[in-house]
């Protein structure tokens, strides 16, 4: 299953289109900031195009992510770069995207700094990505971030 989250007017063909606003005619109206109405490990893919920087908590959206998300899945996640600031700085906007946003999520086996919190999963609900790969574009204003979700349990020995 692949599902287009805060879709808007930017629905995607084959796609479960997924947005608050029911005059924009989702395939289901949903409130981002609550549990998604999908079942764990249910979807394949998920694209979200500037919708992060609006939810309540970041914290909670990128659990719900995880938690819909089969081992593997690809998310790839679009936003307003922090450093093209008169985009970024917008009345209706909750947070700020920087390159490496993501980071927090990388499990620590895998993290490049094996120093990281010690509260790492509360911090993330034990929630698990890895970046694939991230640009600006839009000469600065933009930036894309693909995601896996890793939902492999690491063995303590």
């Amino acid at each position: 299953m692949k599902v287009n989250l805060g879709s808007g007017n930017r629905k995607l063909d084959n796609w479960i289109n997924v947005d608050s606003d029911k005059s924009t005619k989702p395939d289901i109206v949903a409130d981002l900031n609550k549990k998604f109405p999908f079942k764990d490990n249910s979807v394949s893919t998920i694209y979200c195009s500037h919708v992060i920087e609006h939810v309540d908590d970041v914290l909670d959206f990128m659990y719900e992510i995880w938690r819909v998300c089969k081992h593997g899945a690809e998310i790839l996640i679009l936003a307003p770069s922090c450093h093209y600031l008169y985009g970024a700085i917008a009345p209706h906007h909750k947070r700020f995207i920087r390159p490496g946003y993501f980071e927090i999520w990388t499990p620590p086996e895998l993290h490049p700094n094996k120093n990281i919190t010690e509260n790492w999963t509360t911090v993330t609900k034990g929630a698990r990505f890895e970046t694939m790969y991230e640009e600006t574009f839009n000469e600065g204003r933009e930036l894309k971030f693909i995601l896996k979700v890793n939902k492999e349990i690491k063995n303590e020995k």
